[in-house]
């Protein structure tokens, strides 16, 4: 947990040891490639500045390793695979009285034994003036009377003693009355930071248990410690220092005065940017005397609450820290996180971890699916939503309905839309209520359409046809129609948004097959293809396929020429070739193929053998549309008229006698009088010799 937490860089340690004013350098190698076998003897050798550099393996000395000269001592290869093993039966370094380094070991199964200045630290202790640094170590399964780990005394001899331990882990260790993990006490000081604590267990007080001293704990991992009665985590005790930056989760105190942190008479002890969740019995933070500096903290589901001894300051909360995945100890926050600077009431970090992950706001909808619905002629998606999870009985505060909102078309907006998900920020205050937090720049609603909304009634899932933007194109990037969900309240201000998702429609049908297929088969001149204009309001083209069967498949190979005209002339001529005819969309769907329906070998004139009348095209259209018409054997009179939506006749196009053969009329919008109409649905209908057919086009202004 340490590497993934804090990652260990001995190649720092070696690289400072290296640059230093260090004498000499004494190498351990068990292999006996070294300068000694073991580490006491190499100690003993050394003169005050040395460095001693140790090797790979395990290290059963048979007796604590006393260091109280200026000295390094460091692993080549790190406390992976360099391990200091006590035995369980004496204390692994005793440092006095001296400038000590120690870095890149795991010191294992460490015990005191005998009177405190044995007893105590079961793996470490500093004393009698000595300054230690302790870097990328692991402290494991180490037991003491008072620090079952670590113990720093200056025994109130003004000698200055002092420790401090960067990005270690302490795992496993026991003390039977103070300090699972450390013990700093009478006039020493100590910090510790960028460590992890887990899984240490003392009878009374803390895993880091600071007595008469001063103390500095920042950035560090306080995870499933436990004391048999005060403070799970961390005491100070008529103390000084500071708490700062630290990640709680998950530690155990049943006593009397049972919290994670216990400030016992140290009011000159500060205690800001921390998140303390999960204390199983107690208080996240306990003060028992004067009440130190505090705030811009976020307190969670701790058992007895979030603070004894003092109220919430006004930038501490009692909210879900969000952590990216704690299940797999990644205590990494959310960037929705009230934690996050972002979003944290003083505006910065708050715990030991930065922002590593993307989640979905607490209570927010979750959008399934974003899919074309088939069979249509595209325009619109069916979004599939899992409900809320305060859209059920008893839950407060309740959801009414579902908005959905789709992100406008690029171009348009007033205001650039943030690429940031839009979130709705929630705050349960001290007592476990919903409390309203005020609209941000980034989550306003510029840039997005109202769509629709669904009535909310405890479904676990929704799901509503959505209109889109456009279709899917044939060539080019999709065309991404952008939405959320919003779970909404009877209160307007509160309200639970979900992570955008996006969808892309599709025309799924073919257009009509073209009709009125002629082939004039001119030899030496070419044959001639005509046919009736398109049907469809989404038309893009024509393709002419031809083969040397009449049962061909037209396809790529086959594929002679495409075109919006409604006539070709082809130069490959003759009796020898057949041709067929499919008309396309523009989303790409091709219809069923076409055959000719007359075949002559002359120039002349093909009559049609009835009244027929066409889509007109374009359609919708603006300014102008083009409609054809048949006229058969004999000619005779024709009347083209154009009625609006109520019935109302707005235009005469035609009205006399018309020659036998096809015809075509093109409109304007305009009315008898020569007026602008408006746009809408229009009608147009031919009527000929016991024949009369109404068609429908729209027009836009």
């Amino acid at each position: 947990m340490v590497s993934q937490m804090f990652p260990i860089v001995l190649a720092c340690v070696v690289l400072s040891v290296a640059s230093s004013s260090w004498a000499g350098t004494i190498r351990v190698r068990q292999d006996g490639t070294g300068d000694f076998t073991n580490i006491i003897a190499a100690v003993a050798a050394a003169a005050p500045n040395d460095s001693i550099a140790v090797g790979p393996g395990t290290y059963h000395e048979g007796n604590m390793i006393e260091i109280n000269i200026p000295l390094v001592l460091y692993s080549f290869d790190g406390p992976e695979v360099t391990i200091l093993d006590g035995g369980t039966v004496h204390r692994i370094l005793n440092l006095r009285g001296a400038d000590v380094k120690v870095a890149g070991f795991s010191l294992v199964d460490g015990q005191g034994a005998g009177i405190c200045a044995v007893t105590c630290g079961g793996a470490v202790l500093v004393w009698q003036g000595a300054h230690a640094v302790l870097e990328d170590c692991v402290f494991v399964n180490s037991v003491g009377e008072k620090g079952g780990a670590f113990y720093v005394t200056d025994s109130n001899l003004g000698l200055g003693t002092s420790a401090t331990v960067r990005r270690s882990r302490f795992t496993g260790g026991t003390s039977i009355t103070a300090g699972s993990a450390a013990y700093v006490v009478l006039g020493a000081s100590a910090t510790f930071e960028e460590c992890v604590f887990d899984n240490n267990t003392t009878g009374i007080t803390g895993t880091i248990d600071v007595y008469y001293s001063h103390a500095i704990i920042r950035n560090s991992l306080f995870k499933d410690n436990m004391t048999n009665d005060v403070a799970g985590a961390v005491v100070y005790y008529q103390s000084t220092g500071n708490v700062e930056g630290n990640t709680f989760v998950d530690n155990t105190s049943p006593g009397g005065i049972a919290a994670t942190v216990l400030l016992h008479e140290s009011g000159a002890v500060s205690f800001r940017r921390n998140i303390v969740a999960g204390e199983t019995q107690g208080y996240g933070l306990y003060y028992l005397g004067p009440i130190g500096a505090h705030g811009c903290n976020v307190f969670w589901n701790n058992a007895a609450g979030a603070l004894a001894g003092a109220p919430l300051a006004a930038d501490e909360i009692v909210a879900d820290p969000i952590f990216c995945d704690p299940a797999a100890v990644n205590y990494s926050l959310g960037d929705i996180s009230p934690a996050a600077p972002a979003v944290s009431a003083c505006g910065q970090l708050i715990g030991a971890f930065p922002v590593a992950c993307h989640l979905p706001q607490p209570g927010a909808p979750v959008i399934l699916s974003i899919l074309d619905i088939p069979g249509d002629n595209g325009g619109q998606v069916r979004i599939r939503w899992q409900r809320s999870q305060y859209d059920a009985r008893g839950q407060s505060p309740t959801i009414t309905e579902y908005g959905i909102y789709r992100q406008q078309p690029p171009g348009l907006a007033v205001q650039p839309v943030s690429s940031k998900p839009r979130f709705r920020g929630v705050d349960f205050g001290a007592g476990g209520s919903l409390t309203a937090v005020p609209r941000t720049p980034h989550i306003e609603l510029d840039g997005w359409d109202f769509v629709a909304v669904v009535p909310a009634r405890g479904d676990d899932i929704y799901q509503y046809v959505a209109p889109t933007l456009c279709d899917a194109p044939v060539h080019g990037d999709p065309c991404w129609s952008v939405f959320f969900v919003s779970a909404m309240t009877s209160d307007p201000f509160t309200y639970f948004d979900s992570e955008p998702d996006s969808g892309v429609s599709q025309d799924n049908l073919p257009p009509h097959s073209p009709r009125g297929l002629v082939v004039d088969y001119a030899v030496g001149s070419g044959n001639a293809l005509t046919w009736s204009p398109a049907e469809d309001g989404d038309f893009h083209s024509f393709r002419v396929y031809r083969g040397t069967d009449p049962g061909f498949e037209p396809g790529s190979e086959s594929l002679v020429h495409e075109t919006t005209e409604s006539q070709w002339v082809d130069p490959q001529h003759g009796w020898g070739v057949h041709y067929k005819l499919t008309a396309t969309d523009d989303s790409g769907n091709e219809s069923p193929a076409t055959v000719p329906g007359t075949v002559t070998d002359t120039r002349e004139a093909v009559v049609p053998a009835h009244y027929d009348l066409y889509a007109a095209v374009p359609n919708p259209f603006n300014p102008r549309t083009m409609i054809a018409y048949d006229v058969p054997s004999g000619g005779g009179r024709v009347r083209l008229r154009i009625y609006d939506a109520t019935g109302k006749l707005v235009r005469t196009l035609v009205d006399r006698e018309e020659a036998e053969g096809k015809h075509q009329v093109g409109w304007d919008g305009t009315s008898n009088d020569g007026q602008r109409l408006a746009s809408g649905t229009y009608f147009y209908s031919l009527q000929g010799r016991g024949f009369e057919r109404t068609l429908k086009m729209t027009l836009l202004q």
